[in-house]
């Protein structure tokens, strides 16, 4: 944003707050019908094109009203321009930018791959200028500004997560080991299967499924490999906390085997705490199939 301090007959001087006045073409100050719309003393917006011998603004490029040598500016500066997506043509979109028309392939109209073109036509985005030979050949590329944004988000992302902080997020995949968690930004985690809950045999496949959102709890940050392990059972009550209250020596409880061992047998009481039938107390001899007696 800067103020108009002088208007002369090919080149306005704006203030923007610095040592010097920056200036712009008068043309950019001017309507369709070449009249001069602003006046000395008035606020504008503008978009710098140029700080080659000083700050150069473009207020028609702001204003999504570009010509093509202010296009061509906004590609070798690595400016965004706004377009209008057209139409759905071979191999991508016609786009109106300003009053050209440019070409946007369809791998660069979004991140994520879609099945149905017609979502994008008549809708106004922000696009790079990837390729620029003439005003009758410009390439665009909305994926770029997007891939950026999401960079940034993830940078900012990464700093918000702390070990021991607790988010929100969503579940991107599901593998037999545990769930990949979509943080934000494109940043994800692991909620590994021991973290899911305090069940030992938990199976990822039947607790969450893609698209789910859920609260995890950050239990480490390795930075080096970039890799962030979350945790659910942590958000939970320990039923140990309780077991001094719930169980007494003598009740009768039903329970499901998780383990044999040679020693005896695991059984789970409820989720997170399990029990162990010595093999003195299996009823089966030392000969015995104890994995027969107490099938898992």
């Amino acid at each position: 944003e800067g103020i108009v301090v002088s208007i002369g007959e090919e080149v306005a001087l704006v203030d923007v707050g610095g040592k010097s006045e920056v200036t712009i073409d008068v043309d950019e100050l001017k309507d369709d019908h070449g009249k001069v719309e602003v006046s000395v003393g008035e606020r504008i917006l503008a978009t710098v094109i140029s700080t080659a011998g000083g700050l150069t603004l473009s207020r028609r490029l702001a204003l999504g009203a570009a010509t093509a040598r202010q296009l061509e500016d906004a590609f070798h500066a690595g400016l965004p321009v706004e377009g209008k997506v057209e139409r759905a043509v071979k191999g991508g979109y016609e786009v109106r930018v300003a009053r050209l028309r440019a070409f946007c392939p369809g791998s660069q109209i979004d991140i994520v791959h879609n099945t149905d073109p017609a979502q994008y036509e008549g809708r106004v985005f922000s696009f790079r200028i990837i390729e620029y030979k003439d005003s009758r050949n410009i390439v665009l590329s909305r994926r770029a500004l997007l891939e950026e944004e999401q960079r940034a988000q993830a940078a900012q992302i990464r700093e918000s997560i702390v070990e021991g902080a607790v988010i929100t997020g969503r579940v991107a995949s599901v593998r037999e080991f545990g769930a990949f968690i979509d943080l934000g930004g494109g940043v994800q985690g692991l909620l590994h299967v021991s973290e899911m809950g305090w069940s030992r045999a938990l199976d990822p496949l039947q607790l969450v499924k893609p698209g789910d959102d859920i609260t995890v709890k950050v239990l480490r940050i390795d930075a080096d490999k970039q890799k962030i392990s979350l945790g659910l059972k942590q958000l939970m009550a320990d039923p140990w906390l309780k077991v001094g209250d719930t169980y007494v020596a003598g009740q009768l409880r039903r329970g499901r085997v998780t383990r044999v061992a040679d020693f005896g047998v695991f059984v789970e009481l409820e989720p997170g705490i399990e029990g162990l039938i010595p093999l003195s107390e299996s009823g089966v001899g030392r000969d015995g199939d104890v994995k027969k007696a107490f099938p898992i």
